[in-house]
């Protein structure tokens, strides 16, 4: 099982493109407030190595908070820089992954920040009115949004001969989770007594509508970020996607029971996705 030789490519052009679109946007206001700047790009630096865990069992990163506050305050190309400086200051391994996240960052730190500035000035809203704290309250649930489209669900593209077995599923989801675990028991330097194996277990179960087969299963880990063990809920359709000669893996990933609403929120994704998207 492998990824597609082309999505770092895609990834690399979706930088690319955010890059470009962040140059064109960007103005010299955007660069008046170095104070602001260097305090968001120490923040979101210290931020990205924690998360927020509401009591239901949802995760917001960190940084994001921050990332909200760039957006408001600063502009689509300060925003590009201070993304990618996080992502290489906690780079993982392999490029493919590093390419991948750095694209995630370039695309939704542009868009969010655009989206800011038409709040600000497009929309003519008073920073002084209960409107703007409204307003930023709603840029960040789209640009949540936004990330969680981009990397909480995340696709595989597969060569349309693979096979795709529940042996296959257990040993590259289970080598995936323990190569990042064991990044960041490193980096974060936990120590052995906190430390627990990754297991996972998956298996066919009733094939959902659009699948060619659908698997259930559970991911046993250490959550890093808390140090603790944690238990996932792992959903993994397959889909035949044979016009182009492929097959693709929707993984849905989450601490949280099946019957809540992120999974339905999830599952919608799952149903809009087409082969040739």
């Amino acid at each position: 099982m492998r990824g597609s030789r082309f999505a770092p490519t895609c990834a690399l052009l979706a930088t690319a493109a955010a890059t470009a679109v962040a140059l064109l946007t960007s103005r010299a206001g955007d660069w008046d407030k170095p104070v602001v700047l260097a305090l968001v790009g120490a923040m979101a630096l210290i931020a990205d190595r924690y998360v927020i865990r509401s009591p239901t069992g949802t995760i917001v990163v960190a940084t994001h908070p921050v990332f909200v506050l760039g957006m408001v305050m600063l502009g689509p190309a300060p925003m590009l820089l201070i993304g990618q400086a996080v992502i290489f200051a906690n780079r993982p391994k392999r490029t493919q992954v590093l390419v991948g996240n750095s694209a995630v960052y370039a695309v939704f730190l542009v868009a969010g920040s655009l989206l800011a500035r038409l709040m600000r000035q497009g929309l003519h809203v008073p920073e002084s009115s209960a409107w703007f704290a409204c307003a930023v309250v709603a840029l960040f649930v789209v640009t949540w949004l936004l990330n969680v489209v981009l990397i909480a669900a995340y696709l595989w593209w597969l060569d349309g001969h693979t096979s795709v077995t529940e042996e296959s599923l257990k040993a590259n989801l289970e080598a995936y989770y323990t190569g990042l675990v064991g990044r960041n028991i490193t980096s974060r330097q936990i120590p052995i007594e906190k430390q627990v194996p990754t297991n996972l277990s998956v298996g066919k179960i009733k094939t959902a509508s659009g699948d060619l087969e659908t698997f259930h299963g559970t991911v046993q880990m250490l959550d890093y970020m808390r140090q603790k063990p944690i238990e996932l809920n792992l959903y993994v359709h397959l889909k035949d996607c044979s016009d182009n000669n492929h097959k693709a893996l929707f993984i849905e990933l989450s601490p949280q029971a099946t019957n809540k609403s992120v999974w339905k929120d999830m599952d919608a994704l799952v149903e809009s996705f087409k082969c040739g998207n």
